[in-house]
């Protein structure tokens, strides 16, 4: 099948050729591979997304194109960056940096089992990377994020984080509505787009303000509700869009700033929600920043 016959070891993409290590996943738009440059001795690891394009029209793959190609603008210390995009055989491969660490879904989980909620220290430290990677897509790039999830931030070794999968929901979009499957993930669905409006930024923000959530409850948003049972999707769109989260767990063990950043992140109404750029402004958000680097101090003399 041409859409998915890659060659073990491809000679093509402007940076030289890519060689297949494993596959390490499997998406509803197609397989993930680790991969490594043939000419590169150092050895460095990536990650390849394939995305199958066939049966698109030309409009379309077009779009795929020209969403790519705003990906690789995306230079972010909290962001996983794209390296190369090329299209083989009717798929487009999408070579991007290699986060080794387990994502903050596994860590969640991690401390979860272990009973050791995370310290309010520990929460704005990560919000405010996600953030600041969040609004940088939204006010220099201006591009939407489209699938937040715990699963799409990657743990770096010092325990900083990186968002992945940034826009790569519009480049599939088209191909899941090609094959039938749901794209992005219903948990973290703002209100409106569960009415069926369309995505914009404060759907990214709720989605953000539901991450939040779960850092402070370890759990997911609405996990009471079986998705997967009878008529369990069209229950939990309905109740997205019409109750709000219960913050009680969130108040006997946070302070009432972060609970009220919280609310006001997954506030029903999208125009109630903030914009990132004014997040990142907010005294308890910016105490969580890294201090900027020292300067030498000028000679005396």
């Amino acid at each position: 099948h041409a859409a998915t016959r890659l060659l073990a070891h491809m000679t093509l993409g402007a940076r030289g050729a890519w060689q297949k290590i494993r596959q390490i996943g499997k998406g509803s738009f197609g397989l993930v591979f680790l991969v490594q440059r043939t000419a590169d001795a150092s050895g460095r690891k990536f990650v390849m997304k394939e995305v199958s394009l066939r049966g698109l029209p030309r409009s379309e793959m077009q779009s795929a194109a020209n969403e790519v190609a705003v990906l690789k603008k995306l230079k972010h210390p909290h962001a996983i960056a794209i390296e190369e995009a090329i299209v083989v055989d009717d798929t487009l491969c999408i070579v991007m940096e290699w986060a080794e660490g387990k994502d903050l879904f596994a860590l969640i989980t991690q401390r979860k089992q272990e009973g050791r909620p995370f310290s309010e220290e520990e929460i704005l430290k990560t919000f405010w990377q996600l953030t600041s990677a969040l609004a940088y897509c939204h006010h220099e790039l201006h591009m939407l994020h489209r699938d937040l999830k715990p699963q799409n931030v990657f743990l770096a070794g010092n325990g900083d984080v990186k968002l992945g999968d940034f826009g790569l929901a519009k480049v599939i979009e088209a191909t899941c509505a090609l094959a039938k499957t749901q794209c992005g993930t219903p948990l973290y669905m703002s209100p409106e787009l569960c009415l069926g409006q369309e995505y914009n930024r404060g759907a990214d923000v709720y989605a953000l303000g539901c991450i939040l959530y779960e850092l402070m409850t370890l759990t997911p948003p609405w996990a009471d509700i079986r998705v997967n049972g009878p008529g369990g999707m069209s229950a939990l769109l309905k109740r997205i869009a019409t109750s709000s989260l219960d913050l009680t767990q969130c108040k006997k063990r946070y302070s009432p700033e972060l609970c009220t950043l919280l609310a006001s992140l997954i506030a029903k109404k999208e125009s109630s929600r903030p914009a990132l750029d004014q997040v990142l402004q907010l005294d308890l958000v910016r105490r969580a920043a890294p201090a900027p680097p020292e300067r030498p101090l000028p000679p005396s003399w």
